[in-house]
């Protein structure tokens, strides 16, 4: 060592070396969820105090991310989390220390194309079998996925899920992951079967019901199951549409469908034949020369049969004239005979032939006529006694010139002034012939005496009416009701069933009014709906009952029960037979007792004391009745009615029924009214059992409102 000289600073230096330092530890986390992803990566060696670049910068960072994940760059992988920076910050000690890195995971797509993809799979709970629906959710490695059996995708039309709690999952590399949820096929309450001919007519219905998926087997043995009298199933090609086969099988969906199964009439009976009859006109007397006969020898049921006035059996012997020439048609039908008339009139006796008339000439005529019938302002007498009254302009009117006196039996001669549209009046004699007042039931006098009875089938909703020509009450007797009669009367001009009790019925309700065809037309049902495809010529001659009722906003007039004409295909007619809906002031009251107003919230029928039915009259839906207390026979409720009778009081009261289903509203004529829906579980009031429409069953709710009987719970 140098020794410095005397009074100079002396300085010693000390140098180092840093030492190597590996304290310092990489973390990488998922930025969007948190989560720590991987085990901590020791950093390499470093000096004491050097400088760590954090960033994706570092070939180490990179190389180090575990697989599935990248560095975090954008906003939206970052998630609001901030990357350390490269700006001296972490730096290597000899303390432990750990630096979070930010990473995302890779995109799993959900196209199936990778199998980390979560796989939510529908399967039916009964055999195990895969529903469609099944389906894959992707998102990016790292990520939480939480799949509920309410998710929208999991409801599988006509399938009922069955409750799972939720799943969550965790998108993994290379671990393939699978959610199942079970499914109950639900029942579906939507096939019609029809038993169609080949001509197209639906001579018969089923509504079967299976579960969604569920097949039918179809054809041959499921018609021997469900037969239709008179017909059996086609088998061969030539028994069925041109190029049609019968159906195998059908399979239950959530859609309506309507399948035909083809069916052949069976040879027809001796009792079914249509018999064509000849007969005096107003009478049931054989006309001199002519043959009765039948039609549908060698036929089957469903063949349609004719008769024309053209025909050489209808010609008019000499001395009589064809009243109703227009072709009759009828489709032959098991245990539904029918019965064409043919009318004439004598033409002077048969001494001369008819003169040759034109239409518009009125053709006198005779006309009985009770004794002691008033005939001032009468129309209805004097228009019958006109023979070609049928043929006179629409608008024509028919008046007395003097009115005949009635007051002694016997013919005498009268005088009817027929008034044309335009105002042109001719007078025409015709014989009117006065008879015993009882004789065609015109009698009043308050029992049953007015004439034989005989049975009416009503073929139009009725009204009852009263000694005066209105209302007696605010029943209606429902179409397809059978009445008893005695006799008619003419009340104001217009004509009635006598019945019992002083009731009065409309004879246009079940005898028929001829109208004539002004362009061609169709039948149709109750539903608007089109019958066959037969079409009805214009200038043929229909027989109609009762006034215009009116199908989903249109008219009709009825020409058989359940069968319908467009009123506006008819020609108008002289003298309509109108309904008057007015109630009388003067209605007899049924009892003295204490009564309170029912109206009938389902067709009804009329019961005696023994809880059996007393006639085959129905009351119609929404008629209001009087009524006395209730009663109960053979352990059912009954509201007590007037004349002995009783009606059942699940017709008029609500019973309450609780909805299996969520239900929607529908209309008498089976369409949805509406979007409300009335919730499963819900306690909803019913009326009667349940009616059929377009071959589903329903309960009525209310006046007009109807829910599918399957909604229900069984009872």
């Amino acid at each position: 060592m140098q020794n410095s000289p005397k009074g100079q600073k002396q300085e010693i230096k000390f140098y180092y070396k840093a030492d190597a330092e590996d304290k310092l530890s990489v973390q990488f986390v998922n930025a969007k969820t948190g989560k720590v992803v991987g085990d901590k990566v020791k950093a390499p060696q470093g000096y004491m105090n050097e400088t760590f670049d954090p960033t994706d910068s570092n070939s180490f960072i990179v190389s180090s991310i575990p697989a599935s994940y990248h560095y975090a760059k954008t906003s939206a992988e970052l998630n609001g989390k901030t990357q350390p920076k490269n700006d001296g910050s972490v730096k290597y000690t000899d303390q432990a220390d750990t630096v979070t890195v930010y990473v995302a995971g890779d995109n799993v797509p959900d196209d199936g194309s990778n199998t980390d993809a979560i796989h939510v799979l529908h399967r039916l709970q009964n055999d195990d079998s895969e529903l469609k629906g099944s389906y894959w959710i992707g998102g990016n490695y790292g990520d939480e996925i939480t799949v509920k059996d309410s998710d929208a995708k999991q409801t599988v039309p006509g399938y009922t899920i069955v409750p799972k709690d939720s799943v969550t999952l965790e998108l993994t590399q290379d671990t393939p992951q699978q959610v199942i949820f079970y499914y109950t096929a639900d029942t579906q309450n939507n096939v019609t079967i029809n038993f169609e001919t080949k001509a197209g007519t639906v001579v018969g219905h089923t509504n079967p019901s299976g579960t969604t998926g569920s097949v039918l087997p179809l054809g041959e043995n499921y018609y021997d199951e469900h037969k239709v009298n008179g017909f059996s199933c086609a088998t061969q090609p030539t028994e069925m549409p041109s190029g049609q086969q019968q159906p195998a099988s059908v399979k239950f969906s959530t859609q309506d469908q309507t399948i035909p199964v083809y069916v052949v009439g069976d040879p027809i009976t001796d009792a079914d034949k249509v018999k064509v009859v000849h007969y005096l006109e107003g009478t049931t007397k054989p006309v001199p020369g002519l043959t009765d006969y039948v039609l549908g020898d060698n036929g089957h049921y469903g063949d349609t049969v004719t008769a024309s006035g053209d025909d050489a059996a209808q010609k008019a012997p000499f001395g009589y004239k064809l009243v109703n020439s227009d072709e009759q048609t009828y489709v032959l039908t098991k245990g539904a005979p029918r019965t064409f008339i043919f009318y004439y009139t004598k033409n002077g006796g048969g001494s001369l032939p008819e003169p040759d008339r034109t239409p518009k000439l009125p053709i006198p005529g005779e006309d009985d006529i009770p004794q002691g019938t008033d005939l001032s302002g009468d129309t209805t007498y004097a228009g019958d006694a006109i023979t070609n009254k049928d043929q006179m302009p629409d608008g024509t009117k028919y008046s007395w010139q003097p009115a005949p006196d009635t007051s002694k039996k016997g013919k005498q001669e009268g005088t009817v002034v027929v008034t044309y549209p335009d105002g042109t009046k001719v007078s025409v004699n015709v014989t009117v012939n006065i008879v015993d007042k009882d004789a065609n039931g015109n009698g009043n006098n308050g029992n049953n005496n007015h004439g034989e009875a005989k049975e009416e089938v009503l073929k139009h909703n009725a009204y009852l009416y009263g000694q005066d020509g209105k209302r007696a009450n605010k029943a209606v007797l429902k179409a397809g009701s059978t009445v008893t009669t005695y006799g008619l009367v003419v009340i104001n001009g217009r004509k009635f069933f006598t019945l019992d009790n002083d009731y009065y019925l409309a004879t246009g309700n079940a005898v028929a009014r001829t109208r004539k065809l002004k362009h061609n037309a169709y039948i149709y049902n109750k539903y608007g709906q089109r019958v066959g495809k037969k079409v009805f010529k214009t200038g043929q001659s229909m027989a109609t009952y009762g006034t215009v009722v009116t199908i989903r906003g249109k008219k009709y007039y009825t020409i058989d029960y359940n069968h319908f004409m467009k009123a506006n295909n008819f020609t108008k007619i002289a003298n309509p037979d109108l309904a008057n809906s007015e109630l009388s002031p003067n209605a007899k009251q049924d009892s003295n007792k204490a009564f309170t107003v029912k109206a009938l919230q389902h067709n009804a029928y009329l019961y005696n004391r023994e809880g059996k039915r007393a006639n085959k009259v129905i009351l119609n839906l929404n008629s209001k009745v009087k009524t006395y207390g209730t009663t109960t026979i053979n352990g059912r409720k009954f509201y007590v009615a007037a004349n002995n009778y009783y009606i059942a009081a699940g017709n008029i009261d609500a019973t309450k029924r609780k909805l299996t289903h969520n239900a929607y509203i529908y209309s008498q004529y089976g369409n949805r009214i509406g979007r409300k829906v009335v919730k499963q579980h819900q306690v909803v009031g019913t009326y009667g059992d349940p009616v059929g429409i377009r071959g589903k069953s329903y309960y009525i709710i209310g006046s007009g409102r109807y829910l599918k009987r399957a909604n229900f719970e069984t009872r």
